[in-house]
């Protein structure tokens, strides 16, 4: 079996296609099968295994992917061999020898090759040529680097050769040089290759013109750029470490005390060791209750018998141990920030040990959070607290967390463009009024549905076809209750419930009714970002987290957005914060609000896909009764695509804001639940399916979480960006998680 140096230490292999046909990845048809045997002495790295890109396990030795070899075609050949190339026999590790001071090698506590730690001579300061320039290797505190400066041109390939083999375009660019680390020792002769650029072999013997600095940095092993010392000092990295400085930094092994430049922590307090001790704390468990700890844990000190605790940076030492006790807990504390010191009995040696924090605890339970717990038989009710009320919904109580509802309306409130439900005043009788978008979008035949249920579990319907309706004897036998409404479309294209039909808000009867007509006005808001097609479209994708399907355009072109609602009793006004930057640019951040809105269109028919809309307008959407669910389409040129993009549909809730279905069935999640209207047909029907879960992160009001929410859902599922509309990258449903393909993962409840 073989390593592989352009998999770059692991775990994920980079040999496909031709590579893997004449180096044939070690696959396991199972984690089952990766029992590892009892193998030969000197066999002891870690076995693993990782997922290839065709969705097949690798086998793994010490991070780094197994291979056989074509050309072995008999046991104990080894021709695939290349110990001064780029495939490497896994062989046995030999324990090397103790380290020396002249064994030519970096090894023990050296801090250099054969110099430095507490056993060698001190080693001398590196002396650099200077700067790099043009091409070359730099070899400086003991890593090597193949380098090429920005005038000679861009390198398509650097290679660890020798020559031009082992190409690859793992190099990056620091400051003016294209850099990439190369396995070097010194006195070796080396030989690379830079393809493009200079193009060129670079080939000579590490240490001779080999001694120049790239880029400065704080942790190069050079004293370059404006640092007072090796990588420290100066502006731009940290403070050089001294004896004195409370740290344990350096050559130091303990707090400003051993290594070469400091005194023996042996004998630095007075003849014994500092009174070091690592901390911990736990927090508070419940708010008010003041029983955080702080936990000292300490070894024994030769000369010492008492230890010595201060939570007030040394104001006073309020707590002590004896020296030999190992550990000492400080009990009873209150949430806040404490500075502790240390220090050994009589004052000796003071020790700052830094901050530490004590958290507040939750709130205590009580009968009045709204929560189930500390025994209750319901919420806040029974066990500790006052008993529970008599369950008038029968054998079925109420949800533990029931839906929030709205309050019932006024009897005659406004209905504007589209709908006002009447509940009588002894709540035994239901009518609807409808306007003019109601009747445009049903076609004239909304044909109410009325529901209602005491649990949230289970709902009687009522028909309010007529008009008026009768309520339910379970509902009302039941006291206060919950209900809903809901009509049909003109058409529709699934037989999904949510496309057949339109849904109010969730009503109670509990409580004081409201009069919409003079109320106080909601100001909300949400994010999400623009689509590819209109919703409901059936000939591309709007739903799918991917780059579009139809043309060449990207996702991380579409403009990630926030709206601002205004719901007020004249009507409800819908502003959405668009951007647009040049085409075929990655979306503009910042909240510029440059790109204006074509049209909104609200409430969508059903009858056609691309969807038509029973009103089209501006931002204003017009006055609509008490908890109706407005649908909207926004269209405008925004974000770099250069094209019309398009929201989603969401749900606005009159008086509440965005959220879902009123009916509690079909919003098991509340506002976190998620839904959208899917086509029935077309060429990107199933793409479309498969996206069921990604509607409508209506939780979210500021555009940067939209970007995480759309890179975490690329890299959960291993999609990758396109650069551009001409790079095929990964095909919808093809992506695998395991065995797995995304529609999977995105079922439909």
């Amino acid at each position: 079996m073989y390593t592989w140096d352009n998999d770059n230490g692991g775990p994920f292999s980079q040999c496909d296609g031709g590579c893997a046909t004449s180096w044939p990845p070690v696959t396991l048809p199972s984690l089952d099968a990766a029992v590892i045997g009892s193998l030969a002495s000197g066999f002891d790295g870690t076995f693993g295994v990782v997922g290839r890109c065709d969705g097949t396990l690798q086998l793994t030795y010490n991070n780094e992917p197994l291979y056989f070899y074509s050309g072995d075609n008999a046991p104990g050949q080894t021709n695939g061999d290349q110990p001064s190339g780029t495939w490497h026999l896994v062989t046995a590790t030999v324990a090397p020898p103790p380290p020396t001071c002249n064994d030519g090698i970096q090894n023990g506590s050296e801090t250099g090759i054969d110099c430095g730690g507490p056993d060698c001579d001190a080693c001398a300061p590196i002396i650099t040529d200077g700067q790099c320039e043009g091409y070359g290797v730099s070899y400086v505190g003991g890593q090597g680097y193949l380098y090429s400066h920005v005038s000679l041109g861009a390198p398509c390939y650097m290679c660890t050769g020798p020559g031009f083999n082992g190409c690859n375009s793992n190099f990056t660019l620091e400051g003016d040089f294209y850099i990439m680390p190369v396995q070097v020792t010194q006195g070796q002769q080396y030989s690379f290759g830079i393809q493009c650029g200079p193009n060129v072999l670079v080939e000579g013997t590490v240490g001779q013109g080999t001694n120049c600095w790239l880029t400065p940095s704080c942790n190069d092993g050079v004293q370059n750029g404006n640092e007072t010392g090796i990588d420290c000092g100066g502006p731009d990295c940290g403070a050089c470490p001294t004896c004195d400085d409370g740290i344990m930094n350096g050559l130091e092994t303990g707090i400003d005390c051993g290594g070469p430049d400091c005194v023996d922590c042996a004998v630095i307090c007075n003849g014994t060791p500092n009174p070091e001790a690592a901390v911990a704390a736990t927090n508070e468990t419940l708010e008010g209750n003041s029983d955080g700890t702080i936990t000292f844990t300490f070894n024994n000190a030769p000369g010492r018998s008492t230890i010595q605790f201060s939570l007030n940076g040394g104001a006073s030492y309020g707590y002590s141990s004896a020296d030999n006790a190992g550990s000492y807990t400080i009990s009873g504390l209150a949430p806040g920030t404490y500075d502790v010191s240390t220090r050994w009995q009589g004052g000796d040696c003071p020790l700052g040990l830094g901050s530490v924090t004590i958290s507040e605890g939750p709130p205590a339970p009580t009968c009045s959070d709204g929560i189930l717990n500390q025994g209750e038989t319901g919420v806040d009710c029974g066990g500790p607290c006052q008993a529970c009320a008599p369950n008038a919904c029968g054998d079925i109580p109420l949800v533990t967390y029931p839906k929030p509802a709205l309050p019932t309306a006024v009897i005659g409130a406004d209905a504007g463009q589209g709908f006002a439900i009447d509940l009588s005043n002894d709540l035994t009788t239901v009518s609807v009024r409808y306007g003019s978008v109601v009747g445009i979008q049903s076609g004239g035949n909304p044909s109410f549905d009325f529901f209602c249920s005491c649990n949230q579990i289970e709902f009687y319907e009522a028909d309010l076809s007529a008009g008026t309706a009768s309520v339910p004897t379970q509902c009302t036998d039941g006291g206060d209750y919950y209900y809903f409404v809901r009509y049909n479309k003109q058409g529709n294209t699934t037989d999904d419930a949510g496309d057949i039909y339109v849904y109010s808000a969730l009503f109670t009867t509990s409580g004081s009714r409201i009069d919409p007509d003079n109320r106080s006005t909601l100001v909300s808001g949400g994010a999400n970002w623009m689509r590819f097609r209109h919703p409901h479209a059936q000939d591309g994708i709007t739903e799918a987290v991917f780059d579009a399907q139809h043309n060449g355009d990207l996702l991380r072109n579409l403009d990630r957005f926030e709206t601002v609602f205004t719901d007020a009793s004249s009507g409800l006004t819908i502003d959405p914060i668009l951007t647009r930057g040049d085409a075929n640019s990655r979306h503009p951040h910042g909240g510029a609000d440059n790109a204006a809105v074509i049209r909104i269109d609200y409430m969508e028919k059903g009858d056609a896909s691309p969807p038509t809309y029973a009103k089209s307008a501006g931002e204003y959407a017009g006055k609509w009764g008490w908890g109706n669910i407005i649908t909207y389409e926004i269209t405008a040129v925004t974000g770099g695509s250069g094209a019309q993009t398009y929201n989603t549909f969401q749900n606005y809730v009159i008086g509440e804001g965005l959220n879902t279905f009123g009916d509690p069935r079909n919003a098991s999640a509340g506002r976190a639940t998620t839904n959208m209207v899917l086509p029935g047909f077309g060429s990107h029907k199933q793409m479309e399916h498969d996206a069921i879960f990604t509607q409508h992160i209506i939780t979210l009001e500021d555009e940067d979480d939209v970007d995480a929410f759309l890179e975490g859902h690329h890299l959960f599922h291993g999609v990758r960006h396109r650069v551009n509309g001409a790079d095929a990258a990964n095909e919808l449903g093809l992506v695998p998680i395991g065995t797995e393909s995304c529609g999977n993962c995105h079922f439909r409840d």
